[in-house]
């Protein structure tokens, strides 16, 4: 293995005996044949790649020639990059990238594995989506999961509330080369004792560094030297007993192409951002919606669901941001809604009054009531809202999460049997429970992240607010 010492610097190249869209990894060394030859890979005929093995022995280096090679031979494949140790953070740009997600983001790492596992389902039950002999032939982008430092991101999952990356994870290595998807991932003994490891047909174990208690657990190694960048490869790129191979290096990287034309764009799995303008939404057309944020995955606009005679519940902790919410949907309530607004007994009394003495004019109908701190307000007030809801207007209440709730405001009672409304930054489990949810409050949220619930239906949004 002597020949193999001291290979330099070189950028990623298509072998020539290849077919397009191969990586050029390395080089190989088959002492049986009495030859050497080179470690290539391809995501499309050689399918998921394990990378076993600390980071100073190279796995490190190996994702960046895998990723920069994909980059490269393939363009036009997506990518969505799980990166626990911040080492593929120069793909967070680039076009065919879906996702980059941190370590600091372990719900949205898991809403990329669960999109993966489902769009990997949908491609398998297209009609077009798998051949008789089970190769994908859809003409959807392939896609490519890249997961770095899996020991974090399996720790994370197993710690959290209702994420099932790991099982989502399992699925993709168990159904992705059917639907054109590919997993590359890197980790240590986590990796290795994982149930989906024995699925993943080709192994790059990298000895350097590793434990005298590590190497019980690996194949046995051939005679190499235990230098970085030195590897044990097995599968379809090796051999199944494993030959051994030394990287390539890898030269700094020069830029990011753009997707080729006709190539569509990755589905986007965004962060929701801590603020948003509300220039940001798109109007909603219709008098029962009102555009209060953004949510989703490629942050499409948020809407409050109020309709004629309904309550609206808005429920959170003084600070999570209920005023906000209001002034927002006062700032997005459809043009031909009556809005009156207000936090104090003396705001409502007479208007209170003047509206219900106006019956059969369609007053009470186009009439949108904005109450903040309604959990504040004497119970004639609550009497004369309730009134006005029962003859059709729209109610809006905002009022501090608690068990106390229903006590202090009566109508939130009808949230609990139809729940409707917003619930901001929960800082207890039981917050929810007026909506018939539960939300892991072991999170730290921003001012004006809200979970909007219609019916048996919640998503996660940020309100869009503006200073005034």
């Amino acid at each position: 293995m002597t020949g193999l010492v001291g290979i330099g610097a070189a950028e990623p190249a298509v072998p020539g005996n290849s077919p397009a869209g191969t990586v050029l990894l390395g080089l190989l060394d088959d002492p049986e044949n009495q030859n050497q030859r080179e470690l290539s890979w391809h995501p499309g005929t050689d399918s998921h790649l394990a990378v076993l093995g600390s980071p100073r022995a190279g796995t490190s280096d190996c994702l960046q020639l895998v990723t920069s090679g994909l980059v490269a031979a393939q363009p036009g494949r997506h990518l969505y990059i799980l990166d626990a140790d911040g080492s593929l953070a120069w793909l967070a740009g680039a076009g065919q990238t879906g996702a980059y997600v941190g370590p600091q983001d372990t719900k949205r790492a898991a809403r990329v594995l669960a999109f993966l596992a489902g769009e990997a389902v949908a491609r398998m039950a297209s009609a077009g989506g798998a051949t008789a002999g089970g190769s994908h032939t859809s003409r959807a982008a392939e896609i490519t999961l890249v997961v770095s430092g899996w020991a974090r991101w399996c720790t994370a999952f197993r710690s959290g509330r209702g994420l099932a990356g790991e099982d989502d994870l399992a699925d993709l290595v168990r159904d992705g080369e059917r639907a054109g998807i590919c997993v590359v991932i890197a980790g240590e003994r986590e990796l290795l004792n994982s149930r989906f490891f024995p699925l993943i047909p080709n192994r790059l174990f990298f000895p350097a560094d590793a434990s005298a208690e590590t190497l019980l657990l690996w194949p046995r190694l051939p005679a190499m030297d235990r230098i970085t960048g030195r590897a044990l490869v097995q599968g379809r790129i090796g051999t199944a007993e494993g030959l051994a191979a030394q990287l390539l290096g890898q030269e700094p990287h020069s830029g990011l192409p753009g997707l080729p034309d006709g190539v569509p764009p990755p589905h986007r799995i965004e962060p929701l951002p801590a603020i948003v303008a509300p220039d940001r939404l798109t109007a909603e057309p219709g008098t029962d919606s009102v555009a209060v944020g953004l949510c989703g995955d490629e942050l499409g606009t948020a809407a409050a669901q109020v309709p004629r005679g309904s309550v609206f519940l808005v429920a959170g902790p003084p600070g999570s941001g209920r005023t906000s919410f209001l002034r927002q949907m006062q700032r997005a309530a459809h043009p031909s809604l009556d809005v009156f607004s207000g936090n104090s007994a003396a705001d409502f009394q007479e208007n209170l009054d003047a509206f219900l003495a106006a019956p059969g004019t369609g007053l009470v109908h186009r009439l949108l009531l904005l109450v903040d701190d309604a959990d504040l307000l004497p119970a004639p007030v609550h009497r004369r809202l309730a009134e006005l809801q029962s003859q059709g207007a729209r109610v809006v209440l905002a009022a501090a999460s608690g068990p106390q709730l229903t006590a202090r405001v009566p109508l939130a009672l009808q949230v609990r049997s139809a729940p409707r409304g917003a619930l901001l930054c929960p800082a207890s489990p039981v917050d929810g429970d007026i909506f018939g949810i539960r939300i892991d409050t072991a999170l730290r949220r921003p001012p004006g992240r809200c979970f909007l619930v219609e019916g048996t239906q919640s998503v996660e949004a940020q309100t869009a607010y503006r200073d005034e």
